[in-house]
């Protein structure tokens, strides 16, 4: 991948786009570390849309926040009558997992705080996402050693 900076990008998530303008394409997640190796301090997590190859950045979603994005899923949904692109990720850092669209707009009310839900228990902290569609639920597991939840998504 053409990567955004010389460092390149640490890949912590994937997911295939089945729907709209970027149909086939993939999502990935940057958890931005090597920004912060880079000497600069910030975590600056993004999403990027790639081509079907992989091999080149078509968009890039700024969630706006520094922390780590670790797992993303992509869901098309109808926001006011209009059929819109978006991707839910886990915000490591802030123990949630977040909803956006493509044009970088949060969706707040469909934030799902792992904490205020019990989950947060040992400092585990969610990271693994899918989606189930048909369901309109999410597959949210924290580490390798803590359960996986199925938690409906979507306002």
């Amino acid at each position: 991948v053409n990567a955004p900076t010389a460092g390149g990008y640490t890949c912590t998530g994937a997911s295939e786009v089945t729907a709209g303008p970027y149909r086939g394409c993939l999502l990935s997640a940057d958890q931005g570390k090597n920004q912060a190796v880079a000497g600069n301090g910030i975590q600056e997590s993004r999403v990027y849309v790639l081509d079907r190859n992989a091999r080149e950045i078509l968009l890039t979603l700024d969630p706006g926040f520094s922390g780590s994005i670790q797992g993303i899923a992509y869901e098309r949904v109808e926001i006011e009558g209009v059929w819109t692109d978006t991707v839910w990720l886990t915000d490591l850092a802030g123990a949630k997992v977040r909803h956006f669209t493509f044009a970088g707009v949060e969706i707040a009310a469909d934030e799902i705080d792992w904490v205020a839900l019990g989950l947060g228990g040992g400092g585990v902290l969610p990271n693994g996402l899918a989606l189930i569609a048909e369901d309109r639920a999410l597959i949210v597991g924290g580490s390798a050693t803590s359960p996986y939840h199925i938690i409906a998504c979507g306002s």
